[in-house]
């Protein structure tokens, strides 16, 4: 079962789809409204009786109230999966509430070695229940037919190198660093797959740095998969990370990456081996990369081959469901021995 604040939406109907039973819960943020919600989940807990309760955070600190709750409805095993760090103050307050439940949750599952190295040393949890389970993807098909309209449609012409990138325009993902470097790289069209609330900021630089006929704003997309095929690099400037899904959907396609050299994305692309990574925020060496790839086709199909290969052997969600599978064993003996 699945219990989601979302509500109906894309997941929630692929679960549907599959079967899979869900269930819609208050939204439980900071302070009191989310403390209010906490009784109401407890007895939900109870009375499905969950073997397992799984939370994914987007941050440390996030779904505080929902383990709590757990803890209190006695569920066998409590586990958080951490997505990402983000190194902000966590007040005295929050250390010891974050304290209490590391005492209670059985094992957090960390992304990547990044993570898992940040969250040792800044929050208060036992270390042992700290485990890396890097993410894994479905690996994605090229499409059997209109691969050429498709990328008639993006970058206008199929001779046209096509640069793409697949992420939320927020901040965290660098999309200013790659406008600058596009002005520098006056023969490709740089595709950008996302939405976010930086789209309007980044639509105006993007004309004012005289690149906006050479970059198009492709939106949420449906295709993703189709859309990296068709492409000749992907590029993901992050200025952070956990591990990028965005990055591994592209590895698994055989695209050549190129991305910022950060915790969790240096796990996956191996410099000169699978990809180039680049300081995060050097537009500079973002362009030369990109132009040393585009000028030298053999080198990205040697990089793109070696990350395919790479992510076949790592980081595939059969992988990462094993590995999860197994913390949820280990935490259950552990309730079991206790």
């Amino acid at each position: 079962m699945v219990l989601s604040p979302a509500g109906d939406g894309p997941l929630t109907d692929d679960l549907r789809s599959m079967s899979i039973e869900t269930h819609r819960v208050a939204l439980m943020p900071e302070g009191l409204m989310g403390a209010r919600a906490l009784p109401s989940l407890v007895r939900r807990l109870r009375r499905l009786r969950p073997t397992v309760f799984h939370a994914h955070l987007n941050w440390p600190i996030a779904c505080k109230y929902g383990l709590a709750a757990a803890l209190a409805a006695r569920v066998p095993a409590v586990i958080g999966t951490v997505h990402l760090f983000v190194d902000a103050p966590i007040g005295t307050g929050r250390r010891v509430q974050q304290r209490l439940l590391g005492r209670g949750v059985d094992q957090y599952i960390a992304v990547s070695e990044h993570v898992a190295t940040c969250l040792r040393a800044h929050l208060p949890w036992p270390a042992d229940k700290i485990t890396v389970v890097p993410n894994g993807v479905d690996a994605l098909r090229a499409p059997a037919g209109g691969a050429t309209a498709l990328r008639r449609e993006v970058a206008g012409s199929a001779a046209v190198p096509l640069v793409l990138t697949v992420a939320r325009l927020s901040p965290e993902k660098g999309h200013p660093y790659l406008l600058e470097a596009a002005r520098e790289v006056p023969n490709a069209v740089f595709g950008l797959v996302g939405d976010g609330r930086d789209r309007p900021k980044l639509e105006a630089m993007a004309r004012s740095l005289g690149v906006s006929d050479r970059v198009r704003f492709l939106g949420r997309r449906s295709d993703v998969g189709d859309l990296l095929a068709v492409a000749d690099l992907f590029v993901l400037p992050s200025l952070y990370e956990g591990l990028p899904l965005s990055v591994l959907e592209a590895m698994s396609l055989g695209v050549p990456v190129i991305a910022s050299r950060i915790g969790g994305t240096d796990e996956a692309v191996v410099n000169d081996e699978t990809g180039l990574l680049v300081d995060p925020g050097d537009s500079r060496g973002l362009a030369t990369a990109i132009r040393s790839l585009l000028e030298r086709p053999e080198e990205a199909r040697r990089f793109g081959n070696a990350g395919r290969e790479r992510m076949q052997r790592e980081f595939t969600a059969a992988v990462m469901a094993e590995r999860t599978q197994e913390v949820y064993a280990r935490a259950l003996a552990a309730r079991r021995r206790s």
